[in-house]
């Protein structure tokens, strides 16, 4: 009788951690590029799961995207995904805590590439965490904000359409060896992503920089 009381016990157990999972389900965010509006955004940009739902990124288009947390609730660390770069790669992130979870992607923030996720209920105001360096009104915006003589304090960088219309006009356009898709005018410039000095532009081709290194060789030659 006792065996029979035990493994019964053990049954309900194993059932009452394995419920959650049973029910958890999976959703989808697609990271866009609309090329035809110079647009960028996470589709959808809202949702709302329950708490043990995994939500996965997916870069729907040949462009770099990551997932970077801007809030979360109070004792849920930041999260930051690797720069997805190619269509069809994607990164996922199971919620476990209830509350409101609010990301964007770093290299378009400045384009408005911003998402929200609710978990179970919103979190309350003092629920919210707002002491890590991804919070709600950002690194972003503290760039801008910093003095237009600093060149530290450079604000978002072109968009590839800005980038495109200076080389138009005959102006030097300077971009990352590492993150192509990064564009700025300032040769003193660093990459927002990786801090890498920026080199000169030749071209722009498929939203990346094209570099002139053969040139560059035979001239030190």
């Amino acid at each position: 009788m006792k065996t029979q009381i035990s493994l019964t016990v053990i049954l309900s157990a194993a059932l009452l951690v394995l419920a959650p999972a049973a029910y958890a389900k999976e959703y989808t965010i697609k990271m866009v590029t609309h090329t035809e509006k110079g647009a960028y955004a996470f589709e959808p940009s809202k949702l709302t799961v329950a708490s043990g739902d995994k939500v996965t990124w997916i870069n729907a288009q040949d462009d770099t995207h990551n997932v970077m947390s801007e809030s979360t609730p109070k004792g849920v660390k930041p999260f930051e995904s690797p720069m997805l770069e190619k269509k069809g790669q994607q990164w996922s992130y199971t919620f476990k805590e209830s509350g409101t979870y609010r990301f964007h992607c770093h290299p378009h923030a400045g384009e408005g590439m911003r998402g929200e996720i609710i978990v179970d209920r919103p979190s309350a105001n003092d629920d919210q965490a707002s002491d890590h360096p991804h919070e709600q009104g950002d690194h972003h915006a503290a760039m801008e904000s910093k003095p237009s003589g600093d060149t530290s304090a450079k604000s978002q960088p072109m968009t590839e359409q800005q980038a495109v219309k200076f080389l138009q006009e005959g102006k030097p356009v300077y971009s990352c060896p590492m993150h192509t898709h990064v564009f700025d005018d300032d040769k003193d410039g660093k990459c927002p992503i990786c801090g890498m000095n920026l080199t000169e532009v030749k071209s722009i081709q498929d939203g990346k920089a094209v570099f002139d290194n053969g040139m560059n060789m035979m001239e030190k030659k």
